[in-house]
């Protein structure tokens, strides 16, 4: 059985908790892309910042509101009298997010180089599939705020109920699509920055090779094929490349404070990927631990991206040394 085998709620969160680290990662993308090679299209790399930034305000709030309404009224069941009254809050950050990522996404439009034209229909389309999720969040909080359902018999919240399962499905689509097409200038960045450390091995090649890694593993615990195995075989990988960072700590007489954080929340991140593949590994196989240790993974992969973008401030500011 695979990771995305499990139950709908499951998979949602694992979707959806995934997304969430790569929008730390995209961050990096809008964050670092003024540091490209000399000679680069910086049209270009300011059009890839808007695109981040209006991934990064979606992200942000859309599956929230779809972690909150599965907690209500879980996706492979039916709105109905056995169900609690669903407790949904108001959406209005989320009008702001979504405000925010239209205007990101419309100046990146209105000023797109032909290398990045083919992103236009990615974000048009996460754009459409965030808004539908939300507008029929915003009904079904409305409907059961109003307690409506007392007078219908749950009619109109299994029409909303019906429409929201389709709707999270193209937005997850969306999504992926974007997030590949980010993902992928993201990995061309960190190739050309490492290739420019390589040499030194310092803590500037390091923060790379080891977000590198990390970036893989995360891959790893999000493909559908992935199992216990994949999971080890990258959590080897990453512990490779976590010693040699530690090495060079070792032979530093004053190591760098901002570091050695980084170095513990890279061994936080490597732990948790161990928790999950025994829990995969783990017989009988139980569902709400994997569940538990995805999310774990995520939390902890965000948590060394944090860092990672710390240091690249410090790096930027000349002080990571």
């Amino acid at each position: 059985m695979t990771l995305r085998s499990l139950s709908c709620v499951l998979l949602s969160i694992a979707l959806f908790s995934s997304c969430k680290a790569v929008r730390e990662a995209a961050e990096q993308v809008a964050g670092q892309v003024a540091k490209q090679a000399a000679g680069g299209d910086e049209e270009g790399e300011d059009m890839l910042g808007l695109y981040a930034k209006g991934y990064n305000a979606i992200i942000g709030v859309v599956p929230e509101a779809v972690r909150s309404y599965d907690s209500a009224v879980p996706m492979g069941g039916e709105p109905g009298p056995e169900m609690r009254k669903p407790l949904l809050l108001a959406g209005v950050l989320a009008d702001m997010k979504l405000k925010e990522a239209a205007e990101s996404f419309e100046r990146a439009r209105a000023a797109a180089p032909e290398k990045f034209k083919h992103m236009i229909p990615m974000a048009d389309e996460l754009m459409a599939a965030s808004k539908e999720i939300m507008t029929l969040y915003s009904e079904a909080q409305k409907y059961y705020d109003a307690e409506n359902f007392k007078d219908d018999g749950y009619e109109n919240g299994k029409k909303i109920h019906s429409k929201i399962i389709p709707a999270v499905g193209r937005y997850e689509k969306a999504v992926r699509v974007l997030e590949a097409a980010l993902d992928a200038e993201e990995d061309k960045i960190i190739t050309e920055e490492m290739k420019e450390h390589e040499s030194a091995k310092s803590y500037s090649y390091y923060i790379r090779s080891v977000h590198v890694e990390a970036k893989k593993a995360v891959k790893v615990v999000d493909d559908p094929k992935s199992d216990a195995a994949a999971v080890a075989a990258a959590a080897e990988a990453f512990a490779r490349t976590c010693e040699e960072m530690k090495g060079f700590v070792d032979r530093q007489a004053e190591p760098n404070v901002t570091f050695r954080a980084f170095v513990d929340a890279a061994d936080r991140y490597l732990a948790s990927l161990k928790r999950l593949r025994r829990a995969l590994e783990a017989e009988p196989r139980e569902d709400e631990a994997i569940h538990r240790e995805l999310d774990l993974v995520i939390s902890s992969y965000n948590s060394f991206i944090s860092l990672r973008n710390s240091l690249a401030e410090l790096e930027q500011n000349g002080l990571l040394r």
